[in-house]
């Protein structure tokens, strides 16, 4: 889930579970999430929709079962 808004406007909810992560990012930029089964993706962050204050984000990755996330890391447009 990717969030625009100050984290202190969110809690964490039953539908969508907890928040893992909060970081500001620009549209250059680029998210790498892993899980705790070992997958791993690499998103750009202009291909991320944006969502409007009442909604409960973005899904970035669709976890299976007991899947978690355990990272979320920017890539800085100016590393790539």
């Amino acid at each position: 889930m990717v969030i625009s808004h100050p984290l202190s406007l969110y809690i964490n909810s039953p539908r969508n579970g907890n928040i893992s992560s909060s970081f500001p990012v620009y549209d250059g930029d680029e998210i790498l999430i892993s899980t705790n089964k070992g997958r791993v993706i690499r998103v750009a962050v202009k291909e991320i929709r944006t969502a409007g204050r009442n909604t409960q984000g973005v899904r970035i990755i669709k976890l299976t079962g007991e899947e978690k996330v355990v990272s979320a890391d920017k890539i800085d447009d100016n590393l790539v």
